[in-house]
């Protein structure tokens, strides 16, 4: 695995994202403690996704993170309702 590295450095992207989020007043003041450590560590590992049965913050935040992180915050019934167009595939 590493020696696919050997070439190719890995991208910083994701800690210059997560440096970003930090500091991210929007971001910080939207959240509890432990949702803004959760959501920071998505962040910091590059996570296209995280799924949570929690209601992280009203309005916009869902759809705020993930234009401005790439970070998809989603709700069981969030992934029921994205899987549906290929659950013909698993019958």
């Amino acid at each position: 695995m590493l020696e696919s590295y050997e070439d190719n450095a890995i991208s910083d992207g994701p800690f210059s994202k997560y440096k970003k989020a930090q500091i991210d007043k929007s971001l910080i003041g939207g959240l509890s403690e432990k949702d803004l450590k959760i959501v920071l560590d998505a962040v910091g590992f590059d996570c296209a996704a995280l799924l949570t049965v929690d209601k992280f913050a009203k309005g916009n935040f869902q759809h705020f993170v993930y234009q401005k992180y790439g970070l998809m915050i989603v709700k069981p019934t969030d992934l029921i309702e994205i899987l549906k167009p290929f659950q013909a595939l698993w019958l």
